[in-house]
């Protein structure tokens, strides 16, 4: 029990937010290949047997959620899993969602591993392209493993065949209209484009044709138009070598003020790496380090865009990650002085003038902030008075930022999450107390979807997991209103807490005239509410009613303007 009203006890520190998190079925779900198709969500289904996957929708409700069609009916499981999942250590596979329609990889048990098509319906779930005729199917040896990028109303992907090894393909939604562009590394070798992502036009990735180790390549969707960018480690060896030879690292491209930002490894893969940020125009003299002494961190949401302006995180030779700018130049890729030991970690993302990110300083862990400037820089909120926490999957929906807030309650071992929505500041930031999630949001219709465990079932059963629907509140204005409450934060304060027939409450200086203050129960329950008269301006004293048992509590007091809260312990003899 302590663990359970030690985790209330933080989520209480915002805007409570009651009853919007439910549970749709229990689940098992591949949470990487949710989509939103066709006015569902698709996903990855894992049965009771190990392996076993399906392809399952919903619609939101327990009802509506089901088997979309059991592709290969022959044997435990469709091996879907091994096309859209990354459940195996160092593999990232995708789906991708082109013109309402799911594209993936599965395997049906006659033809192989091949592409296939989904309207998230059992009739419109079929076989879409085969690469390889017979079971052979497409080629996921040495960790060939798809992607795909839409550029120009066209789908793009690594796919191939036995003829001409893993290549660029493209389709138009038919399969008259899928073809090869290219035949980057001739014969049956590989070039296993990867990392697709577009920038001025084109398609750029890392590839290998043979000549050339894994390096930066270019494409405007025709075999002409494919080239290298920049032979940036010339011979066997290229900058986006992990050292395997078959696969290359994480490129991290962002695209900012006219340049494609990326992750290159001097030293190609061999002895300790040496990697560094580059950035490229698009031509082999614009393509170059914009720094040559820090040590990149090499985890997603590392870098972003904010206004023309390039945020990344890097070391160099002291403590932390600090957080670091660019313009493109050498001599424009600047430090940001932090104050009060801020350092940064992964989870950035960028929201009108400023750059989020889970920072960390002297006096705790957190959601951090920053403008570009020293002065600009700080946490937005870690709180001193609430156990640090840690940002994970980090999304950007309607101008408002989701994440998932993770912390180790009690200096426990196990670690407890929370789904948060933020406009950035303390009023306009919900806690959702009611599930902890696994994945990021699926937009459907007004809600999201999202996989995840129970708050309270975790504990009994840390492997029961659910599928659940997220009705959010309305969601708050924009960031940049009232921004400046994130680093002035608004309190009120109850005495004497623990409480037993009268509190007194005080705003700090805040005006109180008019507002109303609310008390919630531990579910979320409203069982008091009291409007506050124009004389009370700092401080109003507030009769308990009788009713109201020995217990913990949120008091919240709010009117147009702000919405304060503390949490208040009634305790009678």
């Amino acid at each position: 029990m302590k663990r359970i009203l030690y985790i209330f006890l933080f989520c209480i520190s915002t805007s409570p937010a009651f009853s919007q998190v439910t549970i749709i079925c229990p689940d098992v779900v591949d949470a990487v290949s949710m989509k939103a198709v066709n006015g569902k969500v698709i996903y990855g289904h894992e049965g009771a047997l190990q392996w076993e996957y399906e392809l399952w929708a919903t619609d939101g409700t327990a009802a509506g959620t089901g088997l979309v069609k059991d592709i290969n009916p022959n044997y435990a499981g469709d091996l879907f899993c091994w096309a859209t999942s990354s459940r195996t250590d160092g593999l990232q596979y995708e789906n991708y969602v082109f013109k309402d329609r799911l594209y993936f990889f599965a395997d049906d048990g006659v033809h192989g591993m091949e592409l296939w098509k989904s309207d998230a319906t059992n009739a419109g779930t079929n076989m879409f392209y085969e690469f390889n005729s017979g079971m052979m199917g497409w080629d996921f040896t040495n960790n060939k493993v798809p992607t795909f990028c839409e550029m120009n109303n066209l789908l793009y992907m690594n796919a191939g065949n036995l003829a001409n090894g893993n290549e660029l393909w493209v389709t138009d939604g038919n399969n008259a209209g899928t073809s090869q562009v290219v035949d980057l590394n001739p014969g049956t070798e590989s070039s296993n484009p990867s990392f697709l992502t577009v920038y001025n036009g084109k398609l750029y990735f890392a590839a290998t044709d043979g000549t050339h180790g894994w390096e930066l390549f270019c494409s405007d969707g025709t075999a002409g138009g494919t080239q290298l960018v920049k032979d940036m480690i010339p011979g066997a060896r290229g900058i986006f070598d992990d050292g395997t030879g078959f696969t290359c690292i994480n490129p991290h491209f962002t695209n900012s003020g006219g340049y494609l930002y990326f992750h290159g490894d001097d030293a190609g893969g061999i002895g300790p790496a040496q990697k560094h940020w580059w950035r490229t125009d698009g031509t082999d003299a614009g393509t170059f380090r914009i720094e040559t002494t820090l040590y990149p961190w090499d985890e997603d949401n590392v870098a972003t865009d904010m206004n023309g302006v390039f945020y990344f995180a890097s070391y160099d030779a002291g403590f932390g990650a600090e957080l670091w700018k660019s313009d493109g130049s050498v001599a424009g890729t600047t430090q940001i002085i932090m104050n009060n030991g801020l350092t940064v970690r992964p989870a950035m993302m960028s929201l009108g003038n400023y750059v989020y990110f889970n920072g960390a300083d002297n006096d705790s862990t957190g959601l951090a902030i920053s403008d570009g400037t020293t002065a600009g820089s700080s946490m937005a909120w870690g709180m001193q008075d609430v156990a640090p926490f840690f940002v994970n999957r980090p999304q950007i929906i309607n101008d408002n930022m989701f994440f998932a807030m993770s912390w180790y309650p009690d200096g426990g071992m196990d670690m407890i999450n929370r789904l948060v929505q933020t406009n950035g500041t303390r009023s306009g930031t919900i806690i959702y107390p009611l599930a902890q999630p696994r994945s990021k949001l699926i937009p459907l219709g007004n809600d999201f979807i999202f996989f995840g465990a129970d708050t309270i079932e975790v504990f009994q059963n840390p492997y029961a997991t659910f599928l659940f629907k997220l009705h959010p509140d309305s969601l708050p204005g924009g960031i940049g209103v009232g921004i400046d409450e994130t680093k002035n934060i608004k309190t009120i304060s109850c005495y004497p807490n623990p409480a037993s027939d009268r509190i007194t409450i005080s705003s700090n200086g805040f005006d109180l005239r008019g507002s109303t203050m609310n008390i919630y129960d531990v579910t979320g329950k409203n069982i008091y509410s009291k409007k506050i008269g124009v004389d009370n301006y700092s401080n109003v004293d507030i009769e308990i009613p009788a009713s109201i048992s020995n217990g913990i509590y949120v008091i919240e007091v709010s009117n147009s303007n702000q919405c304060l809260n503390d949490r208040l312990v009634i305790q009678r003899n």
